[in-house]
């Protein structure tokens, strides 16, 4: 029966009966024929309506209208989906999973954008009336109703969208309106309607492409003059550099290209990569539209990266409007950017009409691009057999070479090009030819792999046994890259395997380095001799070492290697297994392994290098005890020492980053730490300054290490704590009663290390000038000697202030009892030593000037003599203004120094600042009434001796003044 239904309606009258069925009435209590089936379960009712429904979007449309019912209740506003969920019968579960099926078809879909893009205009027209956003957008692209319904062939759905609010100017994700699908589809009428309503013909996208872009890109000629009609830009860009006429041209649209030729587009307009229209239709082989750009003056030889549309249609083989070009004049033999013509082109793409036809024309076949190669050379780089057979015909000659001095011949070699090479073998070219890196074809071949190419070589007589620049024949490269068909086949065509490269590597060497077990095996069956040697007189089992290679390692000793070899430097593989583990991340049980493999061969792990070192040195400073022990175990000594002295205990404590548990294994195994090197300095000495390891010193100390050892210099271990501002250390030595008032042989105490102690910086860093918890622990701990002088007559006050040092050091050392007069050798006090202490202006000024004033200050207050001179005559002032120090002059001049004292040289303080350029300095020393006619015992006043050493903002200062 329902089928009978279906089957007599016509589709007008079914519609209507559809429509009537599921729009709800006033009169039904807002419910709809629908509604209501689905409220009283009846699934046959149901299902005779939606067989009633035009098409399947029909019914999803009805399934979304909703009930109108002003009433409170549960079937207010509700949809047939929903009601169909209201009841628990099984009539309802047939309805429910009927309405599912359409329902399923159309989820996350918008029936809006479906009946725009393809519905009727009556669906889309009742899904507007029922309230549907006309300006929805599609979650991914952002398309709107209206840019669906611009691609339509009729406009009655965009005049709809427009009635009901739909927007003309939104944009999609791309910044494309609805013009631009318009004309993307050549929808003429529907581009007119949008216009129209206002639309800018000029409107761009992401692309910067307006809608005659689109246009002209698909051809669709009468869009493209409604829109030239209404003003749009005709040569305007894209984002790529292309106009109208360009896309026209690339896609072959002859009628368009001509409209808008005759509209005024111009041809000499250059896009991306410098492309003109013509360009792209010699690319893309349009005979007849580059005829029309031609007509219209088209430039025949306006380049892109220097290709002309010659070259571009020589790519391409496109004949036809390569003839076209020719019969308008083009120039066969213009060069690219990288020298090629139009026939180098041909040949690389192996276009044989294309190149019978230039040399027909007279191109030059002969032409060398920019790396000195003919079209011969791109023929035969590139595979093209044919192409280069043609070539050879027309009179290129197959020994040509390029910049490289390399033949066609070292070309098919390097890509494996056989039948090519064996046809340049036939006609004439050189097998031996020579690059000017010294290659052979023979030698390209073996490096790139072609092993085709290889017995083709040989069997037409290539020298096996030729040797490039640095040395390496073919068997030196075929050794280094896994290729042992090919080595077999050299070794078969009488391949020297002994023979040497410029830096002495056999191919056994090579092959060795680079880890190849079985083209080792391969060398060594062939008779090669185990134990040569390379210009640094290693061996392959050394170099294998040197890389870790086990395996290679274990066949050559296996072979008998000499494992105790020495190289150049005195090392033999032992040596290098630990002389790498500084430097190379290796893992601990690969290097046991390789030591284990060594010993198994008898390898001496007490064998010297030149410098004097065993393994164990080496082992020490890598910083694994387990290794050191494993070397330990096996014999090595423990107290070798090398030609600096060191033993392996001094060179863990000297260089390696983990040096105490390394120490500990030492000493356990009977390290001798009263040892010392050739510089007198026990372990000691190195714990407990360079590295500063508290530890370490407990540990030599618990092993009766001698506290008062003295090194060359005289110096003790706390001496070296001390100078390397190392304070657990020294807080160490101090409780163990060390001597912290001996004096080296500079006659400093350990006190004197401690003030004077540095570091790199030029500013004055935190490490360098925090010395006080240092000189405290001396001083209170241990009751150093506050005035002792050096052999230059300096205190540790004297070193404090010469140095950039906290004040709180300074005033330590005044608070016990520190002589703040005492003079020095030169007649300086501590004073003239701080005023001395230059200061850039900059940062560095800041940090330093911090201090060293702190300093000064603390001084003064403390009663230093501030007319003190030392032997030259200089009071601390003097000093202070030749170091431009004008907070120290300042400070000293407040506290009434004399501003115009006199050095042995008669000058005074201003003089000092004059010749030194210290203006500021100056300026203060003038306004505290300094001399400026004082004469030096040279007759000078300070104005001259700043003219004398071209001191010009200081010589101004002094003549404004004496001159106002």
């Amino acid at each position: 029966m329902e089928e009978d239904v279906s089957r007599t309606c016509s589709a007008p009258l079914k519609f209507l009966t559809f429509k009537a069925a599921t729009t709800p009435g006033t009169r039904t209590a807002g419910l709809s024929l629908l509604h209501a089936a689905c409220i009283q379960a009846d699934f046959h009712t149901v299902s005779l309506l939606l067989n009633l429904s035009p098409t399947r979007l029909d019914n999803a449309i009805a399934l979304t209208i909703k009930t109108t019912s002003s009433a409170a209740s549960p079937l207010n506003n509700a949809s047939c989906f929903t009601l169909s969920m209201i009841g628990n019968t099984r009539k309802h579960d047939q309805i429910h999973r009927l309405l599912s099926k359409i329902d399923d078809e159309f989820m996350g879909r918008s029936l809006m954008h479906i009946a725009a893009y393809r519905g009727s205009y009556e669906q889309l027209k009742r899904i507007l009336e029922l309230g549907a956003n006309p300006n929805e957008v599609t979650k991914h692209g952002g398309i709107t109703p209206l840019m669906f319904a611009a691609t339509r062939s009729s406009t009655s759905f965009m005049e709809v969208l427009i009635e009901k609010g739909a927007s003309i100017y939104t944009k999609d994700k791309s910044d494309s309106c609805a013009l631009h699908y318009a004309a993307f589809h050549g929808r003429t009428r529907n581009v007119r309607l949008l216009l129209y309503s206002g639309v800018d013909v000029n409107e761009i996208n992401g692309r910067r492409e307006m809608a005659l872009h689109l246009a002209s890109k698909y051809g669709h000629t009468k869009t493209v003059a409604v829109l030239i009609q209404n003003g749009s830009d005709i040569d305007a860009k894209t984002s790529g550099g292309d106009t109208p006429l360009m896309l026209a041209v690339i896609g072959g649209y002859r009628d368009t290209t001509a409209y808008l030729l005759a509209r005024g587009s111009s041809v000499h307009i250059q896009g991306g990569l410098d492309f003109t229209a013509l360009h792209h239709a010699c690319k893309e082989g349009h005979t007849e539209i580059a005829g029309l750009l031609i007509k219209k003056g088209s430039n025949l030889e306006a380049t892109t990266s220097g290709k002309t549309p010659l070259h571009l249609a020589a790519t391409a083989n496109n004949c036809e409007t390569a003839k076209m070009l020719f019969m308008h004049g083009c120039d066969l033999d213009a060069h690219d950017m990288f020298g090629r013509t139009a026939m180098h082109y041909a040949a690389q793409q192996g276009n044989i009409n294309m190149i019978k036809l230039l040399v027909h024309r007279g191109a030059d076949s002969h032409a060398k691009d920019s790396e000195g190669q003919t079209p011969l050379f791109q023929a035969t780089i590139f595979d093209q057999l044919e192409a280069t057979e043609t070539l050879i015909l027309s009179g290129l000659r197959v020994t040509a070479r390029d910049r490289y001095d390399r033949t066609t011949l070292h070309y098919a070699a390097q890509e494996g090009n056989t039948s090519i090479a064996a046809l340049l073998i036939k006609r004439g070219s050189e097998i031996d030819a020579v690059a000017d890196n010294g290659d052979t074809p023979l030698i390209v071949a073996v490096g790139y792999g072609s092993t085709e190419i290889v017995e083709l070589l040989l069997r037409e007589g290539a020298d096996v046994n030729a040797r490039n620049s640095i040395g390496l024949s073919a068997i030196h490269i075929a050794s280094g890259n896994r290729k042992t068909r090919i080595a077999k086949f050299l070794i078969s065509s009488g391949a020297d395997i002994e023979a040497q490269t410029s830096e002495g590597d056999t191919p056994l060497h090579i092959a060795s380095r680079q880890g190849l077990r079985e083209m080792v095996v391969l060398l060594l069956e062939q008779g090669v001799n185990v134990n040569s040697r390379d210009s640094g007189d290693r061996t392959p089992l050394a170099v294998a070492i040197i890389e870790i290679h086990l395996e290679v390692a274990e066949v050559l000793l296996r072979h008998n290697a000499d494992c105790n070899l020495q190289d150049g430097e005195g090392q033999t593989p032992l040596h290098m297994v630990y002389s790498s583990l500084s430097h190379v991340l290796v893992e601990e049980w690969l290097t046991r392994e390789l030591t284990n493999l060594l010993l198994r061969y008898n390898g001496d792990v007490t064998a010297k290098d030149i410098r004097g070192k065993t393994p164990l040195h080496f082992a020490a400073v890598s910083g694994s005890a387990n290794l050191v022990m494993y070397l330990l175990e096996n014999g090595s000594d423990v107290n070798a020492t090398d030609l600096d002295g060191f033993t392996p205990l001094i060179c863990c404590l000297l260089y390696s980053s983990r040096a105490e548990p390394i120490a500990k294994v030492l000493i356990q195994y009977g390290a001798d730490i009263t040892i010392a090197d050739n510089s007198h300095r026990t372990a000691l000495h190195y714990a407990a300054g360079l590295n500063g390891s508290r530890r370490i010193c407990e540990i030599l100390l618990q092993n009766k290490a001698d506290i008062e050892a003295v090194d060359e210099d005289g110096n003790t271990a706390v001496h070296l704590a001390a100078l390397y501002r190392s304070t657990p250390t020294a807080d160490l030595l101090v409780k163990k009663k060390c001597n912290v008032n001996v004096v080296n042989k500079e006659g400093r105490t350990p006190l004197h290390c401690a003030v004077a102690a540095k570091c790199s910086c030029t500013h004055g860093c935190k490490r360098c000038v925090w010395k006080y918890n240092t000189v405290e622990l001396l001083i209170e701990e241990g009751q150093s000697k506050v005035n002792v002088a050096d052999h230059k007559g300096n205190t540790p006050m004297h070193l404090v202030t010469a140095s950039i040092t906290d004040t709180s050091t300074a005033r330590l050392l005044i608070k016990k009892g520190a002589d703040t007069s005492a003079v020095n050798n030169q007649g300086k006090t501590a004073l003239h030593l701080v005023a001395a202490m230059k200061c850039e202006r900059s940062r560095e000024r800041f940090t330093k000037s911090r201090w060293t004033f702190g300093t000064a200050d603390l001084l003064v207050r403390r009663g230093s003599d501030l007319r003190a001179i030392d032997h030259l005559g200089n009071t601390p002032l003097h000093y202070a203004a030749a170091a431009a120090r004008d907070d120290i002059a300042k400070l000293l001049l407040d506290n009434h120094a004399d501003v115009d004292p006199t050095n042995k040289c008669d000058q005074t303080p201003l003089h000092l600042a004059a010749q030194a350029g210290a203006k500021q300095a100056a300026e203060l020393l003038i306004k505290n009434g300094a001399d400026l006619r004082a004469l030096d015992n040279q007759t000078r006043t300070p104005l001259e001796m700043a003219i004398e050493a071209g001191k010009v903002e200081t010589m101004d200062l002094i003549e404004q003044i004496l001159f106002a």
